[in-house]
């Protein structure tokens, strides 16, 4: 079962010149109690030139055997639909799977305030660290572990997370609300001046 909220962790191999640009490699996602929904490899869609395991954990053979690109980013978009997204530095994973999400629907543990400290962000590692009281990215990562830990970040302050987050859902809901009552003006009155 998926649930309203989803946490998601990707990593990453290097491709071009001495593995400059990030690439998708593997997608995991959890749900609200951790429970894995997906957790998958992808086949590169160009050459890799830096595997990156020392921090990515993934070698050739798990790409050899991952699945085709367009498929995973298809089956994470319908996955992620109207659903919350949890996660930590969720641009560099959005942008890896060229994916975008509404930003109301997204809890990115990297943005959240009270994580931050002297108002930069600090490291997933070190928020499990300090907030959770686990220790988690020794060596190689694994998306696994780091979403399920995005998840726990989130639970444990999800109420005052939610409590700053209300305010700009209701903004939103207004605005939506006048520009559908707007076009119901203009559509009539497109309507009086074609009789």
């Amino acid at each position: 079962m998926t649930g309203r909220y989803l946490a998601m962790d990707c990593e990453m191999v290097g491709a071009g010149f001495k593995g400059c640009r990030s690439m998708l490699a593997r997608v995991s996602i959890v749900n609200y109690y951790g429970h894995v929904i997906l957790d998958t490899f992808v086949k590169p869609t160009e050459p890799v030139t830096d595997y990156r395991t020392w921090i990515s954990g993934v070698r050739k053979s798990d790409l050899q055997t991952g699945r085709e690109f367009a498929e995973v980013q298809q089956q994470v978009a319908d996955l992620l639909k109207d659903r919350i997204l949890v996660g930590h530095a969720l641009k560099n994973d959005l942008a890896a799977l060229m994916l975008t999400h509404p930003p109301l629907l997204i809890r990115d543990t990297a943005k959240y305030p009270p994580f931050k400290e002297k108002k930069s962000s600090q490291s997933l590692r070190k928020l499990a660290a300090s907030v959770l009281h686990i220790t988690i990215q020794e060596g190689e990562h694994s998306s696994i572990v780091d979403a399920k830990t995005a998840m726990l970040l989130y639970r444990k302050v999800k109420t005052e997370w939610e409590q700053l987050v209300a305010p700009r859902r209701y903004k939103a809901q207004v605005v939506k609300a006048k520009t559908k009552e707007r076009f119901a003006r203009l559509r009539e009155e497109i309507k009086q001046q074609q009789n």
